[in-house]
């Protein structure tokens, strides 16, 4: 895969699952450090590298960044022991695989019952509600 598969794979995802920002600036700073180490099959990286890298975030936003990443199926990685840096993979899922077995179309169990039991309100929300000043084409 190129580079500009890597990305376009990763807005896809973005564009059906949700990723904190840390998390997406994370993706991107790997794929830079893949490209610019010559796409091989795994990269090591420290995580005071990637802290600095992510603009100085704290080693516990790092660790759990890149575990959404790894949960996301975007990468791998094993983590390192003290004076030595992780080791990280990307994933090669394809798109369409990654649509099929990602979608936010599929509601989860819990949520079909809300979708189909209509919000009711009661008279002081009513009035809350007719009290604002909304564009009537919203």
């Amino acid at each position: 895969m190129s580079y500009l598969d890597y990305l376009n794979r990763f807005h896809q995802y973005l564009e059906s699952s949700a990723l904190p920002p840390t998390a997406q600036l994370l993706y991107l700073k790997l794929l830079h450090i893949f490209n610019r180490a010559g796409w091989p099959p795994t990269v090591q990286a420290d995580n005071h590298r990637l802290m600095a890298m992510l603009g100085n975030c704290a080693e516990a936003s790092l660790i759990r960044n890149r575990r959404k990443l790894a949960a996301a199926g975007l990468i791998q990685f094993h983590s390192g022991r003290k004076g030595q840096p992780s080791q990280y993979s990307l994933c090669q899922l394809s798109l369409g695989q990654y649509r099929h077995s990602h979608s936010r179309n599929k509601p989860k169990p819990k949520e079909e019952a809300s979708l189909r039991t209509p919000k009711t309100y009661d008279i002081d929300e009513l009035a809350a509600l007719s009290a604002l000043d909304l564009p009537e084409n919203l």
